[in-house]
């Protein structure tokens, strides 16, 4: 059997650029967008002759539903059988084994956790579920929880890469990944239960069917499971519930549903003291001494909707309605003495202009730098979307209205705000099959900010099959990311009258598959030009700050470009090998200054993964890389790793498995946030029983 997730849909691309040196200050992206043209229509063999594949995947989070290989951008797809046969314990590592997807993880399971995409942070990525957006308002992104969902909840995930403005609306530059959680369509009933390191344990349920209803199918799903683990420091751990469920009834030319998903996290992380900034590898230190009341709560709550009616073989409509809410915590108690940490030089101060000095060894005593009071927050988002839908045999449609209420408020420890804002959105999106080789996309979007005004986004691209079962395909779009409830509304640093961050994006594509079937690549170039990015600047006189100075202004630039690189071979129906490679190119400028490289981006990334699948057993090896990226002061690279991964499974029966997935096999020292330390060696060893 030949897994299912073979080719396009099991990863996507990875960079490789024009140069690995980092060097802005020659940056000219239309001349290599242009160049890098003429190499891909050389390449290509736009001249060629075969008949178009016939791709049978198809990516429906584009709204429009769409083949695989009639998009004009790159897409990734994970569908639940990759995800348990890799026995993934959280979704950042699903991502990870992705093109242009990284993560900043500080410590073990369900920490701290910061993605990044095609050279951006999470801002930039707007994250959906079951069709409901989950970027908070206050941030932008969504906080660390990233490493919080649970993947036994999901069916299926599509990650868009390149702007989708005119699907989403902001904060999509990078792209979107689109998260769909379990339905009742496949029929499973399973219990399972994990150990591993860390103390990990982890128990889940599963309940799905289909049932004939009023001469309809009536598919129902419930899923929940409970997480309790340890972490790489005494007193450190992470807890997390997760409750999903779906109720669908589909008959002839309506359908419609009701979705529930919720998270309660918590975890507790050890006091970090690091050196602050413009430091050398010689000269930095960092602490991490376990604390016994310091930890961050989350409940995210997403519940939806949607209906659909097709009015004619040709016209459709869907409606979707849903809401996000969120509640976050963290809490620092003011616990005094922690413990003592052995000072990393002669002649070491500490705290920093303290007066208090250690020899190299000295026991330091550790205090706790928390207070009695928390900080709080809680986001919520209400959403409605329409689609009117036509499908002709040329041309595919659609028009659409959306309406987004979001709110934010939070208190305590860093002060109070609270804001809200309404967006009302009009777009519309087409595929125009011109020829029987060229596809052409539209897209244009209207989105209406009650605070601060409209902004207007576009799209363009083309798939032209080049022969040889080979598509080149090019795109253009318009994109931006909206100021934050924060940086509107803080007492303090807030400014009501910051503009969006707006971004232009060109990309070009080749994908191939092998005559046989057996092998297919892809590759993708990008570059993004963003104008009036938000910043803080202390060099602003502000009188509402104690320092006189300081509030946030549409001050800098960013440029990202890249290449990403996608490849499967098949050497037989059960030995399967693929691989991504990433290569970006991001940096900085504020007003008068040089380029900067953005820090946290790793210049080259990659995956290469072996898999063999028998009648009875699955085994897995996957070696991931991570190139060098700095810090997030700027100052110190953090040294590239290697990391090698296992996973296995094994059928003794139909009802009865075990799997097992190890990460980090040969203990490579890890640097993803200088400061924390990594799990080293990670196991997982799971059972699971099948009831129906």
């Amino acid at each position: 059997m030949r897994l299912c997730w073979r080719g396009s849909i099991g990863q996507k691309c990875d960079k490789e650029s024009r140069d690995t040196t980092m060097n802005f200050d020659s940056l000219r992206g239309p001349t290599r967008i242009l160049a890098s043209i003429a190499v891909f229509l050389v390449g290509s063999g736009l001249a060629g002759g075969q008949d178009r594949v016939d791709e049978e995947i198809v990516v429906t989070s584009t709204k429009l539903e769409k083949r695989i290989t009639d998009l004009t951008q790159s897409v990734t797809i994970i569908d639940e059988e990759r995800i348990a046969l890799n026995a993934y314990t959280d979704f950042t590592e699903m991502l990870r084994e992705t093109a242009g997807i990284e993560f900043r993880q500080a410590g073990g399971p369900g920490q701290f956790n910061h993605p990044k995409m095609r050279g951006f942070g999470t801002s930039a990525i707007l994250v959906v579920l079951d069709g409901v957006k989950i970027n908070e308002a206050s941030s932008g992104g969504i906080g660390h929880l990233i490493g919080q969902i649970d993947p036994s909840s999901i069916e299926r995930v599509e990650i868009l890469r390149g702007p989708q403005a005119v699907l989403y609306g902001a904060n999509s530059t990078a792209g979107v990944i689109s998260i769909t959680t379990k339905s009742g369509h496949t029929r499973d009933g399973s219990l399972d239960v994990e150990a591993g390191s860390l103390d990990w344990r982890r128990g889940t349920l599963s309940i799905r069917n289909t049932v004939a209803a009023a001469d309809g199918d009536l598919a129902y799903s419930l899923n929940v499971s409970k997480i309790d683990s340890g972490n790489v420091h005494p007193l450190e751990y992470t807890r997390d519930e997760t409750l999903q469920g779906k109720l669908e009834y589909d008959r002839d030319t309506i359908g419609f549903g009701v979705n529930f998903w919720q998270t309660d996290n918590e975890f507790q992380a050890a006091e970090l003291d690091e050196a602050y900034c413009c430091q050398t590898r010689e000269s930095y230190w960092a602490f991490q001494t376990p604390d016994p009341n310091q930890f961050s709560g989350t409940t995210d709550t997403v519940i939806g909707a949607h209906f659909r009616h097709d009015i004619s073989d040709r016209l459709s409509q869907r409606i979707r309605v849903g809401s996000m809410e969120k509640s976050y915590s963290i809490v620092d108690a003011a616990d005094g003495l922690l413990g003592y940490q052995p000072s990393p030089f002669d002649n070491f101060e500490f705290p920093g202009f303290s007066g208090n000095f250690y020899d190299l060894g000295e026991p330091i005593p550790i205090m706790d730098t928390g207070t009695d009071i928390g900080a709080y927050y809680e986001n919520e988002n209400r959403q409605f979307d329409y689609n009117l839908i036509v499908e002709g045999d040329r041309v595919a449609g659609l028009v659409g209205a959306e309406y987004l209420d979001q709110s934010a408020r939070d208190w305590g420890s860093y002060g109070s705000s609270d804001g809200s804002e309404a967006v009302t959105s009009v777009y519309a999106n087409a595929e125009l099959n011109v020829s029987e080789r060229i596809i052409i996309a539209l897209g244009v979007r209207s989105d209406d900010f009650d605070s601060w005004g409209q902004e207007n986004t576009g799209n363009v691209g083309v798939a032209i099959d080049a022969g040889d079962r080979s598509t080149v395909f090019l795109n253009a779009g318009t994109s931006f990311t909206a100021p934050t409830m924060s940086q509107l509304y803080n007492p303090i640093f807030g400014v009501s009258t910051l503009k969006p961050q707006s971004a232009a994006t060109f990309e070009l594509g080749w994908r191939h598959t092998g005559a046989d079937g057996r092998f297919d690549v892809e590759t993708v170039l990008w570059h993004t030009n963003v104008d009036d990015v938000i910043a803080w600047d202390g060099s602003i006189p502000n009188p509402r700050s104690s320092f006189g100075f300081g509030e946030y202004t549409n001050r800098d630039r960013q440029q990202t470009e890249g290449v990403e690189v996608t490849g499967s071979y098949a050497f037989t129906d059960r030995l399967y090998l693929e691989g991504n490679y990433t290569h970006s190119d991001s940096a900085n400028r504020a007003a008068d200054a040089d380029w900067e490289r953005t820090v946290q981006i790793a210049d080259n990334k990659g995956n290469i993964g072996l898999s063999y699948q028998a009648d009875r057993f699955y085994v897995r090896g996957n070696v991931y890389y991570s190139g060098a990226r700095l810090r997030w002061a700027g100052d110190i690279e953090m040294k590239p790793y290697t990391r090698v991964d296992f996973t296995g499974r094994y059928n003794f029966t139909e009802a009865v498995s075990a799997y097992l997935r190890i990460e980090n096999i040969f203990d490579a020292d890890i640097e993803e946030g200088m400061g924390f330390k990594q799990p080293g060696v990670y196991s997982v060893l799971g059972v699971q029983y099948r009831f129906f």
